[in-house]
């Protein structure tokens, strides 16, 4: 840390510190002790240790307090700033900028989202209209097999000379049944295979569906977030425009 007694103190601070303070969620500034003199209304130019080049003005608004050790040794001193700044050159337009930036990329990302939902939606109601179309045609395709296994199983319970004289079957109708029912059997199997087949399709687009929903609602919760942030760094600009005009000298 390297201080000049006077006007201006040029301080190297920790990171979090240091945004903490720019951005304002603090404006508690806390040094390590030095015998140099600091009062309210002096002027800091503050750095973050990582990024020296970043800097930003500050002014001394409470008073400068000596905080000691158990046994009664300076270790810190402590005050209360503000930062000082221009609104085409600061942190403040910056982050500002930022939010920008990522209020386009969100609105971007919304669109994107509500084109996938509503691909998904028309998927799942075409594949739901489908599920319904094979369940009408799977239970028609059992009806079918019902009918033939009861046919053969009455000609089963009768003799050629009977089913001739009464139902007018042929004797070779019995083997044309067993045959249509070992068709309509094996088109059962395939039926309920691909209705297995498309149900877990929906069910994946249904899931995939409610999390893209989830993201469009974290998208939009963060849309009005940066919003929101936006509005709170013009609001802060201006204030700090008004109390601190860019022209003002230290008296």
């Amino acid at each position: 840390m390297s201080l000049a007694i006077g006007f201006n103190f040029s301080i190297s601070v920790e990171d979090q510190m240091y945004y903490g303070l720019v951005e304002g969620r603090n404006d508690i500034l806390t040094l390590p002790y030095t015998k140099d003199s600091i009062f309210k209304g002096d002027f800091l130019t503050l750095s973050p240790k990582s990024a020296s080049y970043e800097q930003m003005s500050f002014e001394i608004i409470g008073h400068v307090n000596t905080i000691e050790d158990k046994n009664g040794k300076p270790i810190e001193k402590k005050m209360r700033v503000t930062p000082i700044f221009k609104c085409d050159s600061n942190r403040f337009s910056k982050l500002m900028q930022k939010c920008h930036f990522k209020l386009v990329y969100l609105n971007e990302m919304k669109k994107r989202i509500q084109e996938q939902i509503q691909s998904l939606d028309e998927q799942v109601n075409y594949n739901h209209k489908c599920l319904s179309d094979w369940e009408s045609t799977l239970n028609y395709t059992i009806l079918c097999l019902n009918e033939k296994r009861q046919e053969l199983s009455m000609q089963e319970l009768m003799d050629s000379q009977s089913a001739l004289s009464r139902y007018n079957v042929k004797l070779t109708d019995k083997e044309k049944l067993e045959t249509k029912i070992n068709e309509l059997t094996a088109q059962i199997n395939k039926e309920v295979l691909e209705y297995k087949d498309l149900n877990s399709e929906t069910n994946t687009l249904e899931t995939q569906l409610k999390s893209s929903m989830e993201l469009k609602q974290y998208i939009v919760s963060q849309i009005t977030s940066n919003k929101n942030e936006i509005m709170d760094y013009q609001k802060l600009i201006q204030t700090r425009n008004n109390e601190f005009p860019i022209n003002k000298k230290h008296s």
